[in-house]
């Protein structure tokens, strides 16, 4: 007895020694659940921030939390309404997988039964192949399933997937140990009861064998759902493939949806699970697969008990509530798709020139103004006319008052009178100096002629003597003296002589030199003329009886004068001339300068009047230097003056064989792109994806591009305009035109 309760207390002790270590190698297989778990409820933000070393491959720790810090089900949400392409591979795994299971359950069930039951030859050999083509990897009979299939024209479809799957060696492996462990006896009895074969492994061998079938079953289904390579070498289409094949890509943008979507995937495989789990285990501790089936055969009812135990309602129940639940959001997250998919107006580039529009409003005015003049300093009797007015030519403006006319006619004769009798009396004067100068210059030439005369006397005599003095020979002194002296004599003579007639000769020209220059007469003259000409036009004026006409058929623009007032040196009345026409004004930006130069054709528009085919006559700086001043020359009949109007100018670029609307250009890091609708083949099926293309764009214009012919072709369907926005990447729908 002591022995006993020491033998139970080492026990005991011994359990939970052991517990520990269990549970903790048990929350270590529980943790990748719990890794899913919290992450389905936690943002991508917080999930990078966790394990951002891990998917960025950077230096530091990943953290993971159990509970999230900021839950949200944004991610569940994401998943049941805006995920279609998730519930359409669930929907492939569930086809896949149970077609593999259904044909496992026909073909593998009674493979199982026969190598259990019958004995014949070149069973064992069967039995050993069985296990050695289910020991090989999938990687060895892949080419040659891929060639039968290619043969069999099965290549990217479901049944590529399927068939080989239903005709699995593992499930025949593990029913055929529990067929085994069926006693030959009930077998025996059956068949002297009368039972066929057929009946025999309907009625026992499937009853109770149903532990080895749920097994195989289970782990097949396991085995399944879970797979990649198969699905990843036979189907192309990615509307075939299964859910195994969404899973794996996990990024920093989807992480949250994705680690939603793996515990949501986790869930059949749990039903399915627990639904067989506690069956399986009563039958293996019934049975197992050491053959003690004699401990079935002493309980007959217990077989069909087992199979209730196995058929867990609650747990199946819960599996069939999953799958009308995803059934449910599958149509749900379909129609939400349908209202959510942007809807895109598309269309192909096209050959055109860019027309370049420039479109200011300017202001009719006046192309020449003419000056209506008259003689200064009359006075204004009365005015005909005022500003704005329309006159015709020869139409009287204004009227003088012709007694002050008069007067001014007069006194300006009167100078004229004036100036005239200055230049009778210059002119006498000039006469009497002439008169007096030619007595003067005669004077001076008789008093050169008498002098020059009287010197030569005077020199001849003076000679004389001293060659009289020089003949006497008598060497005295005093001789000698007298011949000195008069040589002397003779010396100053000469130069008197010399000094006055050059007096003489100066007198002479002094005498003959012309009068000062004296311009009064030719000055006056031109002032006699100046005022001839006031006296005809004041004569003028008279003849008109101070009536101021037009000169020409315009439009007043200015009275310089009022009634009452005196005319100044400037205008009377400024006033446009109709034959010059008339000229728009306008200013462009400096940067639409390019688009309109001197020649260009342009057209003009008022609010009940438009005129086309009008020449640019000038394009010339602001002084502000930020516009350019455009002016165009315009029939004088067409618009009235001062008119605002709107010019429209229109210049066409080189013909371009590519051109797309501008609109469908986008921008993005310095490099234009647009976005291109393809057809790809998607989880969905068929769908209409948006592509990102760079693009060179050679020129533009607002509502046109002109691009490189490289850059896209003629069959390129380019995204316009959508309802939302659009990214490269997303799935869209082209409107119908």
């Amino acid at each position: 007895m002591q022995k006993s309760i020491k033998c139970k207390r080492k026990k005991g002790l011994w359990l939970r020694v052991m517990v520990l270590p269990l549970a903790v190698f048990a929350l270590l297989e529980i943790s990748p659940l719990l890794f899913l778990l919290t992450g389905a409820f936690m943002d991508n933000q917080e999930i990078m921030d966790n394990i951002a070393p891990v998917l960025d491959h950077t230096e530091g720790f990943a953290s993971w939390g159990l509970i999230p810090l900021y839950p949200t089900v944004r991610n569940l949400a994401g998943l049941l309404f805006d995920s279609p392409e998730f519930f359409q591979m669930f929907w492939n795994s569930v086809k896949i997988t149970g077609g593999i299971l259904a044909g496992q359950l026909l073909f593998g069930m009674p493979a199982a039964w026969g190598l259990a039951r019958y004995k014949f030859r070149g069973r064992r050999a069967v039995y050993l192949l069985y296990i050695i083509m289910m020991m090989m990897p999938f990687q060895v009979t892949m080419l040659s399933e891929y060639l039968v299939l290619d043969r069999l024209r099965l290549l990217d479809t479901s049944a590529a997937v399927i068939l080989p799957g239903m005709f699995s060696t593992f499930s025949v492996f593990i029913m055929y140990r529990f067929f085994c462990g069926i006693p030959e006896s009930i077998s025996d009895a059956a068949r002297i009861d009368g039972a066929g074969e057929w009946r025999i492994f309907l009625r026992i061998g499937i009853p109770l064998g149903a532990s080895g079938i749920i097994s195989a079953m289970v782990l097949s289904f396991l085995e399944c759902w879970s797979m990649i390579e198969q699905a990843m070498t036979f189907l192309e289409t990615k509307s075939r493939w299964p859910l195994s094949l969404l899973l794996p890509e996990i990024d920093g943008s989807n992480a949250g949806l994705s680690l939603c979507a793996s515990l949501a995937a986790l869930l059949p495989a749990v039903f399915v699970f627990m639904a067989a789990g506690t069956g399986n285990l009563c039958i293996c501790h019934g049975t197992g697969l050491s053959g003690t089936g004699n401990r079935i055969i002493g309980k007959g009812g217990l077989a069909m008990k087992i199979i209730k135990k196995a058929g867990n309602t609650a747990w199946l129940k819960g599996l069939a509530w999953l799958l009308g639940i995803m059934l449910f959001f599958t149509v749900i997250s379909r129609a939400a798709d349908s209202l959510t998919v942007p809807r895109v107006n598309a269309g192909s580039p096209s050959a055109r020139k860019l027309q370049y529009t420039v479109s200011v409003e300017g202001r009719i005015g006046k192309n020449r103004e003419i000056s209506v003049l008259t003689q200064p300093d009359l006075l204004v009797k009365s005015m005909l006319v005022s500003e704005g007015q329309r006159v015709q030519k020869g139409e009287v403006l204004a009227r003088l008052d012709m007694d002050q006319l008069q007067e001014q006619i007069d006194g300006v004769e009167g100078e004229k009178k004036a100036l005239e009798l200055q230049n009778q009396a210059v002119k006498e004067n000039r006469s009497r100096a002439r008169r007096k100068q030619k007595k003067t210059l005669a004077q001076a030439k008789d008093d050169y002629a008498r002098l020059r005369r009287e010197n030569r006397e005077a020199l001849a005599a003076a000679k004389k003597e001293l060659a009289k003095a020089r003949a006497d020979s008598e060497p005295k002194a005093s001789t000698k003296a007298s011949v000195e002296e008069k040589r002397k004599a003779l010396e100053e003579l000469r130069s008197a002589a010399e000094k006055e007639e050059k007096a003489a000769e100066r007198a002479i020209q002094e005498a003959g030199a012309e009068p000062e220059a004296d311009n009064s007469i030719e000055v006056n003259n031109i002032s006699i003329r100046k005022l001839q000409r006031q006296i005809d036009k004041l004569d003028g004026l008279r003849k008109q009886k101070g009536r101021i006409t037009a000169p020409e058929t315009g439009v007043i623009t200015g009275v310089l004068v009022n009634v009452g007032q005196k005319t100044q040196d400037t205008s009377l009345i400024t006033m446009t001339d109709d034959s010059a026409g008339l000229m728009f004004q306008g200013q462009i930006m400096v940067s639409d300068a390019r688009y309109v130069s001197v020649g260009d054709r342009i057209m003009l528009e008022s609010a009940d009047r438009k005129l086309e085919d009008i020449a640019v006559t000038s394009v010339e700086m602001d002084e502000s230097r930020e516009f350019m001043n455009v002016t165009a020359l315009l029939p004088a009949d067409t618009f009235s003056l001062g008119e605002t109007v709107t010019m429209t100018a229109v210049r066409e670029s080189e013909s371009y064989p590519c051109t797309i609307p501008v609109k469908a250009l986008r921008q993005e890091s310095g490099k234009s792109f647009v976005l291109t609708v393809q057809t790809e083949d998607t989880v969905l099926g068929l769908q209409e994806v948006a592509r990102q293309e760079e693009v060179l764009v050679l020129e533009k214009n607002g509502s046109y591009a002109a691009l490189d012919g490289e850059s896209l072709d003629a069959e390129s369907k380019i995204i316009i305009d959508s309802d939302r926005y659009v990214k490269a990447g997303d799935r869209v729908r082209v409107k119908d035109e």
